[in-house]
């Protein structure tokens, strides 16, 4: 399927769900909101990657993907501080307000903008010499850097996990 239509779906069930967590009455609305968010969320890293790939010659890759892969912790302290200012001044659910509809504009504009790559053409790897899963868990078991990478998306993820399921406004439940 064409990747930046996924993209900008998911952007926009992501976004339009995250509007509708602050406009929940009660639990059940809140929790249906909250998966709805995780289930627009999937959709965003797959095609992401993918289109990176190829925008991206194979020696520029791995800075490109730095790059995009740094959005989600800078993303995740940009949004978290911004939600705690809005909810601090107004309430937690004009913070998921706040944070949900700027997310529906981009995901007009990414369908708007973003061209869909031809698939692989930058790759210049032959079918016959493509690796399999496990020749390349081998290989990034060997990659300091890809471990130190990866310990560190850990680390971050599950900070970002603990503070949600801690007292923070934001991210407690509704009350009505």
């Amino acid at each position: 399927m064409n990747r930046r239509n996924i993209l900008a779906l998911s952007l926009i069930v992501w976004s339009a769900f995250t509007v509708l967590c602050g406009r929940s009455r009660n639990y059940l609305e809140f929790l249906l909101g909250r998966i709805g968010v995780g289930v627009g969320e999937a959709g965003g890293t797959p095609p992401s990657t993918a289109i990176v790939s190829d925008y991206f010659p194979a020696d520029r890759r791995p800075m490109a993907m730095t790059v995009l892969a740094l959005g989600a912790p800078i993303g995740a302290f940009l949004g978290l501080n911004f939600a705690g200012w809005v909810a601090n001044a107004y309430t937690w659910r004009m913070a998921f307000i706040a944070l949900g509809v700027p997310g529906l504009v981009v995901g007009v504009m990414v369908y708007l903008t973003v061209r869909e790559p031809a698939r692989g053409r930058l790759d210049g790897i032959l079918d016959e010499i493509k690796p399999t899963l496990w020749q390349s868990m081998k290989f990034l078991w060997k990659q300091k850097a890809a471990f130190h990478v990866s310990s560190a998306a850990d680390f971050a993820h599950f900070g970002v996990g603990v503070s949600s399921s801690g007292p923070p406004l934001i991210c407690s439940a509704p009350t009505v």
